[in-house]
């Protein structure tokens, strides 16, 4: 160990990202020092592969090199992913037009296990062997994420995503810093599965399912009797899938003639979204909320807890967290902000420090700004090598908030990054929610995405009740809320067709900085709220460094760059002219 180091515990947890999401984790002693995703780094969104970068920023941000680290811990068991795809697709032989698939997919499965393998031996080179190196359960990882972090000292936990090695989902109860594990679905059965299966049939990319879940909004449910019978619960707390639906049930986009005959030809990326696609989005939205629901009622019989932790990537879905939130048994839900892939890397670095004997829930997850800072210096240094011209502003947050007011949209990078996909006062996108007309302008000249999408709103906590039906805190904007009917002529830009908005709250002790802003912007136009949505274009990561920031900056429509205390403009814009509100027939016949 580096001298002085020798009374620290520093544990490395990573998400080997071979499927999707690699990250990485850095405790010291039981607490998060950093945490990044790879696709921050090398700009690659849902990459996959090793998190090198990730982990070398975490080290780096430390002061540490690999010989300080005391232990590693893995986000899956590759040995039992192995066994449970050979297994699968050998079974999947039988089926009827699954041969060419299976056969691809059984050579296809000794891919992470084989590269996974070889980073691990990569790892005991550079610690000379001192590490302590283990593979743990993905769901495990996935509950510990969550419930390790949470307010609670006792929660029921529910995981849900694609697949771990062998389940899909799992639910079990946490007391201090025990886990214990009492059901499971076993892969392929899987809510994750099922909800990618329909966003590529919809014609939307891996990646996508929020858009799916926005889009059910603006349909009705009229395929809740399909779904009824393609996913079906049982009395234990989990469900099935009708494997009749699928040719092929080992990955996504195999689909019967049941299938087609049930929901119609498949959505070509660009082909207009009709009403059909509407309600194929709506029903199978309505359906994972029954489904999740019955999942966690049986759930709260079982431990009769009053809190419940989610995780998984099924967890991103906001509009089922409200649901569970108003309609289940539990008084509080937490939801860690990167419940994806992507936060098993913080589960595998949680776990690892129980197992090495450190001090239990020693931290808890109050906020997510836990990623890659930038001095001013550095800040500097990049625009100018970018031959800009820009001002230090003596109150940024105050000036943000006069633009604000003024229609003008503005990037805004401050301090470090945020963990998970969702921007939250760090690297944002900020404007006015006053305006009918912005969410538009925002979808067509700086996002470059599909009309119908929703924007969230930021709003200071203390007045977060006045305007939603918000009964707790929501920090990481994962709870979708009802907009108070008598708030949404005030905030249209943030209020989705359904009246119902994705909330964050922002407390000040927190985020001072970002809280500033908001309080500015209502000092000049009566309203706590300001729309929020992250710095990136469609297609790419959130941005990271300054350098990421300024380019996205003069690639999109965004009119002023707020980069630490520094101000960069472009020349006013254009008077845009709003189009008509966007209904749901307008979406259906683009």
């Amino acid at each position: 160990m580096s001298a002085g180091r020798e009374s620290v515990m520093w544990i490395l947890g990573i998400s080997t990202g071979f499927a999707h999401d690699p990250s990485a984790t850095l405790l010291q002693d039981g607490r998060v020092v950093m945490a990044v995703e790879e696709e921050r780094l090398d700009r690659v969104k849902y990459g996959k592969g090793f998190p090198h970068r990730a982990i070398a920023r975490c080290l780096e941000h430390a002061g540490i090199a690999w010989s300080d680290v005391s232990a590693v811990g893995l986000n899956f068991q590759p040995w039992k992913m192995y066994a449970t795809d050979l297994a699968l697709n050998l079974g999947e032989l039988v089926r009827p037009g699954a041969l060419k698939y299976a056969a691809f997919n059984a050579c296809w499965a000794a891919y992470p296990f084989l590269s996974t393998l070889r980073e691990v031996e990569k790892i005991k080179r550079v610690t000379s062997g001192t590490a302590r190196i283990r593979f743990i359960d993905h769901h495990l990882c996935h509950a510990a994420s969550s419930f390790l972090v949470s307010p609670f000292d006792e929660a029921a936990i529910l995981t849900m995503d694609n697949r771990g090695e062998r389940v899909s989902s799992t639910w079990g109860v946490g007391r201090g810093a025990t886990i214990q594990r009492l059901g499971e679905v076993r892969f392929p059965h899987s809510l994750g599965l099922l909800y990618l299966s329909v966003t590529l049939y919809l014609g939307f990319r891996f990646g996508d399912e929020y858009q799916v879940m926005g889009l059910a909004a603006y349909g009705e449910p009229a395929f809740s009797d399909v779904f009824a019978d393609l996913i079906r619960t049982d009395d234990a707390g989990g469900f099935t899938l009708n494997r009749s639906y699928f040719t092929y049930l080992g990955a996504e986009g195999f689909f019967s003639d049941k299938w087609r005959r049930a929901f119609g030809p498949r959505r070509m990326p660009g082909e207009p979204i009709t009403k059909r696609h509407q309600d194929i989005a709506c029903s199978l939205q309505r359906r994972l909320e029954e489904v999740v629901l019955h999942m966690a009622q049986r759930l709260h019989a079982a431990t009769g807890a009053r809190n419940l932790c989610l995780a998984g990537g099924v967890a991103f879905n906001s509009v089922m967290n409200g649901v569970l939130l108003k309609r289940s048994p539990f008084e509080r839900v937490f939801v860690q902000p990167a419940a994806g892939d992507a936060g098993t890397s913080l589960g595998a670095a949680l776990v690892m420090h129980d197992r090495q004997g450190g001090r239990p829930r020693t931290w808890r997850m109050t906020h997510a700004l836990l990623g890659p800072a930038f001095s001013e210096e550095q800040i500097e240094e990049a625009l100018t090598a970018s031959k800009l011209s820009y001002e230090r502003c003596p109150d940024i947050a105050t000036r943000v908030a006069e633009l604000l007011a003024q229609g003008r949209i503005v990037g805004w990078v401050q301090g470090p990054m945020e963990w998970g996909p969702r921007a939250l006062g760090a690297r944002s996108i900020l404007a006015d929610p006053r305006q009918p007309h912005m969410k538009d302008l925002l979808n067509a000249c700086v996002k470059h995405r599909e009309s119908f999408r929703p924007f969230a709103p930021a709003v200071v906590e203390e007045r977060a009740a006045e305007y939603f039906d918000c009964p707790h805190p929501s920090p990481f904007m994962l709870f979708v809320h009802s907009v108070r009917v008598e708030k949404r002529h005030e905030i249209p830009a943030v209020t989705h067709v359904d009246g119902t908005a994705r909330v964050q709250t922002v407390r000040r002790q927190e985020q001072p900085l970002f809280w500033q802003v908001i309080k500015a912007f209502e000092a000049i136009t009566g309203v706590p709220v300001v729309l929020n949505t992250s710095f990136n274009v469609d297609g790419e990561p959130i941005v990271c460094s300054p350098l990421d920031a300024i380019r996205c900056f003069f690639g999109s429509g965004i009119d002023d760059l707020a980069i630490g205390p520094f101000l960069v403009s472009k020349r006013q814009p254009a008077p845009w002219s709003s189009p008509e509100p966007v209904s749901a027939q307008d979406v259906a016949t683009r």
